[in-house]
């Protein structure tokens, strides 16, 4: 019976086990997903790298700045909303002590609605 020995497996296997650090580095491209992850790799690839990396970080900032002002377009869509809902009351107040029927207590009390849809507007106005 022979035995035979696979001594480029064995060599191999010496060669891993011998320096833990070149394993890390070596196995570091496919763990990270990058390409190009030190400048011993392929420098000009590393500043291309970091030059895309650095574009992507402005994009999200970008991002980010749009989703605030979407977010303060809505406030202020909804702050148009209410006040619009206080001008058309204040057209129906308008309306109503313009009539000849209306007697002048019923005008200071319409006044007075009216005055306080004023201060409303006025309060939404300072909240946006």
């Amino acid at each position: 019976m022979l035995i035979q020995k696979n001594i480029d497996v064995i060599n191999a296997y010496r060669k891993l086990d011998a320096d833990p650090a070149k394993q890390d580095y070596s196995t570091e491209e496919p763990s990270s997903g990058n390409k190009v992850n030190w400048s011993a790799d392929y420098e000009a690839g590393l500043v291309i790298s970091e030059k895309i990396r650095a574009r992507i970080r402005e994009l999200s900032v970008t991002a980010n700045n749009i989703r605030d002002v979407v977010d303060y377009i809505q406030s202020a869509r909804s702050a148009l909303s209410e006040i619009e809902k206080r001008l058309q009351c204040m057209r129906e107040l308008s309306v109503c002590a313009a009539k000849d029927i209306t007697t002048d207590k019923d005008r200071v009390n319409l006044d007075a609605e009216f005055q306080q849809l004023k201060r409303e507007i006025d309060e939404i106005a300072l909240q946006v």
